[in-house]
């Protein structure tokens, strides 16, 4: 069940090839609401999306958990662990902030950008002192850096400033969007390849007519004759 898990969190990512259309589609359309609901309803979609970024670290945490335990020990493997222990804690306090009274939204702010901004900085650590691929993986380095920035803006927001939220709404709106177009176009790509297609202008039966395996039948019946013919002048 690990190991599935642990696929699942690996393979879901829209950069990975063979991912599916379709989780593309649900990625892309939960960012564009995500975004719409932002510019729509500031006030209140603050706390909801600090919620969002508190799951977004915990489900890293926790994939990164899994591949610490399940992976096989190498370079990585202590990288994952703390980076694991970072997005989880930080996440799950994230979460606390947002049902509870306990941590207020200042606190909030600060837990999640040291947790992204830790998070990304261990994320580039392994890529270059932990990494057993000769290939450099730099979607996954893009990847990081954009958590190291997320941080970077949560850290330095404002609770009486709107832009840089905003901001962050219509960027969201643009990313799901080139998602969505993104599961349409795998999609297409997907139904043309399961399609069997045949030369233009061509069927069977010029085919078989052309085949070098198939003798006509006028040829046969020309050999045919010349057979008997040479067999009746030998008998006589």
């Amino acid at each position: 069940m690990e190991q599935r898990a642990k696929s699942w969190a690996g393979s879901s990512a829209p950069w990975r090839r063979g991912v599916s259309w379709y989780i593309v589609l649900v990625e892309g359309a939960v960012l564009l609401a995500l975004g719409i609901y932002t510019l729509t309803a500031t006030d209140s979609a603050r706390e909801t999306v600090f919620a969002v970024f508190g799951i977004l670290l915990t489900v890293n945490g926790v994939a990164g958990a899994l591949r610490a335990v399940t992976d096989p020990p190498n370079e990585s493997t202590g990288y994952h662990a703390l980076r694991a222990g970072i997005a989880l804690s930080t996440g799950v306090l994230a979460l606390i902030a947002r049902f509870t009274d306990l941590i207020d939204a200042g606190g909030a702010r600060l837990i999640l950008a040291v947790g992204f901004i830790a998070v990304g900085l261990i994320g580039v650590a392994t890529l270059f002192f932990g990494r057993r691929e000769a290939r450099f993986p730099l979607a996954n380095l893009a990847w990081q850096a954009a958590f190291i920035i997320l941080g970077l803006a949560v850290l330095t927001g404002s609770e009486t400033d709107d832009t840089r939220f905003k901001t962050f709404g219509w960027i969201t709106i643009v990313a799901g969007g080139l998602l969505i177009a993104l599961a349409f176009y795998l999609r297409r790509s997907a139904t043309d390849q399961t399609q069997p297609s045949l030369p233009s202008g061509s069927d069977s039966s010029s085919e078989v007519e052309s085949s070098p395996l198939v003798t006509p039948a006028s040829d046969v019946a020309e050999t045919t004759s010349s057979s008997a013919t040479s067999d009746l002048g030998t008998g006589a």
